[in-house]
């Protein structure tokens, strides 16, 4: 049962860093002008990402016994659009 305990307190950590995060931006951006240093980057929201989507995925394997993935992946032919004229001559 540990394993299952632990998950809803992760989310709530990385929820709570994220929201304390976005609040002091928004306190930050009516005060003053923030520095680059004190934003956060783009590494901690694919961190927080992952960690999220980490967590899904276990408790949607324990509840409905599948695997998902969570990575994006092109279904059709993107590239099709670029090999036919748009407008006739």
């Amino acid at each position: 049962m540990a394993l299952l305990d632990r998950g809803p307190i992760q989310a709530d950590v990385i929820g709570m860093h994220l929201k304390r995060m976005i609040w002091r931006r928004v306190n930050e951006m009516v005060r003053a002008k923030p520095t680059v240093a004190e934003l956060p980057t783009f590494a901690d929201l694919h961190a927080a990402i992952d960690a999220m989507g980490a967590i899904f995925k276990k408790y949607a394997a324990i509840l409905t016994g599948r695997i998902y993935a969570l990575e994006p992946f092109i279904e059709r032919d993107w590239e099709a659009i670029f090999r036919v004229p748009w407008l006739s001559s």
